[in-house]
């Protein structure tokens, strides 16, 4: 029996997918990514990281004859290698090490990276590292997942989508950009490729270029659903929402999908294929802070028992939120997260259901923003939405009913580590996902509009509005 590896380095825990070529799962695998505090500064242990990933595949080799391997891992954080093994252990992606320089703006505007600035881009993580760490220039830099593969294979290639965090990268041309390599004296292999693509073999072990874990688990729904463009709703703390979409007309090219709020457009699966976001910073986050002043119980069971005692609330008990980053104007100068009618009357019910219409109001307005550029009728690419969330049936409604159309849940947490999976069947030339593995992962459920839920949510709109 053929068995398909899949692991994923996050940046809290670290897991692992062992799949059959129908799509059972043989074995899983979790635990804490080890990291590393010190003079100041967060970095993950690369040398412990090499250590249990390596065990993950001894075990995996028990259970099956494993034919490939892959990795997904958090973007940004960068490996610098020399002589053929790790220099020193990788920044944590959320380390910001940004550098003032005019020069810069030069070539890294949106039109060419498609991401606004940020400090804890690849970029300056490699000047500051290179300044401030290393005792000598490396031989190159990569990522973590292809960093992974290049310790067992020799063969050293970024993917489109770690490139896309680098700040280094033109989406367009699919290529580094020259200018910054040079001017910074920046190492960094010069073929790019693609998740899914063969990165060698060893021991008769395959493996398939992996990439940033959110677009390998976006990947991995690509993949399931035949390759078609589609809408893919991540919900955690935060919600960003993407969009694949063909792009043979050229019309996401320069500045056209450009969002001040830091929504972003990524290198798409293959040629002409874009995936543009959106994002809310302020999602899960808000319910947990709610649950957090009333209760220590597990969310789950605390909104359940909340989404019984609600009874149809009206708008005059509704706190209006605003949250940095968020929809409508009242968030425009938030520094967190703002309640800006709370009323004497308003119970705990009602501040929650509030916080509902606020996130589904924050859905509709994404998805109306990424539909407004597709090709085809957004209506016929279907909508995918994963995380904790999703087993909150009254939100889901809610959320459902806000978008205008049906929200499809997946049947899988562990998505990056399944997308990984699915990329090293996809160097292994299995490029057709099997039916009963698309059957099996792809929907838990479906959740459709509720007519009932309108007039809440046009009320509450036209106050935001």
């Amino acid at each position: 029996m053929e068995g398909f590896l899949g692991i994923d380095i996050g940046t809290t825990n670290s897991k692992a997918l062992l799949l059959t070529e129908d799509g059972k799962l043989l074995r899983s695998w979790k635990q804490a990514t080890p990291d590393l505090y010190i003079r100041g500064h967060r970095y993950i242990d690369i040398r412990k990281i090499e250590e249990f990933t390596d065990d993950w595949m001894e075990e995996a080799q028990q259970l099956c004859r494993l034919r490939s391997v892959s990795y997904s891992s958090i973007g940004e954080s960068v490996v610098p290698v020399k002589d053929g093994k790790a220099q020193g252990p990788p920044l944590v992606w959320y380390e910001d090490v940004g550098i003032s320089d005019g020069y810069l703006e030069k070539y890294t505007d949106f039109e060419y990276t498609g991401v606004h600035d940020s400090g804890t881009y690849s970029l300056y993580k490699i000047i500051w590292m290179e300044k401030n760490i290393l005792p000598e220039k490396p031989d190159f830099w990569l990522p973590v997942s292809s960093y992974l593969i290049y310790r067992k294979t020799g063969n050293a290639r970024w993917d489109t989508s770690q490139a896309g965090r680098s700040y280094l990268y033109d989406i367009h041309k699919r290529e580094w950009i020259t200018g910054l390599k040079e001017r910074y004296d920046i190492h960094v292999p010069e073929k790019i490729g693609r998740t899914g693509e063969a990165c060698g073999e060893k021991d008769h072990i395959v493996y398939g270029l992996g990439g940033h874990d959110h677009y390998v688990g976006l990947f991995a729904v690509h993949r399931l659903c035949g390759g078609q463009e589609l809408f893919y709703d991540s919900m955690g703390s935060s919600s960003v929402l993407a969009a694949v979409m063909d792009d043979s007309e050229k019309r996401l090219r320069g500045k056209a999908t450009y969002n001040p709020k830091g929504g972003c457009l990524v290198t798409g699966f293959k040629d002409e294929e874009y995936v543009v976001n959106r994002s809310m910073d302020y999602y899960g986050r808000i319910l947990d802070r709610i649950r957090r002043w009333k209760t220590i119980e597990k969310t789950t069971q605390f909104f359940e028992k909340q989404n019984q005692m609600m009874d149809s609330p009206v708008s005059r008990k509704l706190c209006l939120f605003g949250c940095r980053k968020g929809y409508g104007k009242y968030s425009e100068n938030a520094a967190d997260m703002n309640c800006l009618e709370i009323r004497d009357d308003t119970e705990l019910s009602d501040l929650i259901f509030s916080a509902y219409i606020y996130l589904s109001l924050g859905s509709k307005h994404m998805y109306d923003e990424l539909a407004g550029f597709c090709s085809t009728s957004p209506e016929n690419m279907p909508y995918f939405a994963g995380g904790g969330i999703t087993e909150n049936r009254l939100f889901m409604k809610l959320k459902a009913t806000a978008v205008g159309r049906e929200i499809n849940v997946l049947n899988t947490t562990e998505l990056s580590a399944l997308g990984a999976a699915l990329s090293g069947m996809c160097a292994c030339g299995k490029d057709s996902v099997p039916k009963e593995m698309s059957e099996e992962l792809l929907y838990k459920d479906s959740i459709h509009p509720d007519p009932n839920c309108m007039e809440i949510l046009d009320q509450m709109r036209n106050r935001y509005e």
